[in-house]
């Protein structure tokens, strides 16, 4: 028996085959949930960040590795990870690292962010509520580069109207006792 065929294909058997989709809300004190939504087979090991909080696996058992999560998928039957993170946002740099065959990826930014570039290339959309970027198979590493929106000048300053008014009503009170006084 030729041992040199048999050893690539045990390989190949105990890779994971996974797909999923993940979802990342990200506050505007930069914390974010991130959803992971896993389906396949085999064990897959999910990179999560060293500050991970509040994790929770359900749909499948799991362990803890120091590189994030090892988490054995079941044919059929879908897994879910969540855990929140304040290492995903630095400054004006959005990042994540994600397992092999994810099939999307949505992040949604809060209102008055302006995504300035992606890596890779993603489709980003604006609505009142915020900012929404998403990637359809985005890798194994996404990022963004953020930056402040502008200031929106669409409503009108009334600080100064309050001191033009109260400049205005001294000035009349001040005539009015000068012309009284003679």
């Amino acid at each position: 028996m030729n041992f040199k065929f048999v050893l690539p294909l045990i390989l190949l058997a105990s890779l994971a085959l996974a797909a999923g989709s993940y979802s990342v809300v990200v506050a505007e004190n930069g914390r974010a949930l991130v959803t992971a939504q896993l389906t396949g087979s085999g064990n897959i090991n999910v990179p999560i960040p060293l500050d991970a909080t509040d994790k929770v696996v359900s749909g499948a058992p799991y362990i803890d590795t120091p590189n994030g999560i090892s988490i054995d998928l079941k044919s059929g039957t879908p897994a879910t990870l969540v855990f929140t993170s304040n290492l995903l946002v630095a400054g004006s740099k959005f990042g994540i690292e994600l397992p092999a065959g994810v099939d999307t990826l949505t992040v949604s930014f809060p209102a008055g962010t302006v995504v300035a570039s992606t890596n890779p290339s993603g489709q980003i959309s604006q609505s009142s509520s915020g900012v929404t970027a998403i990637w359809n198979s985005p890798g194994t590493s996404v990022s963004a580069t953020l930056s402040s929106a502008p200031r929106s000048s669409i409503g009108y300053d009334y600080t100064w109207v309050a001191v033009i008014l109260v400049i205005i009503v001294v000035v009349v009170f001040y005539l009015m006792k000068v012309k009284k006084n003679q």
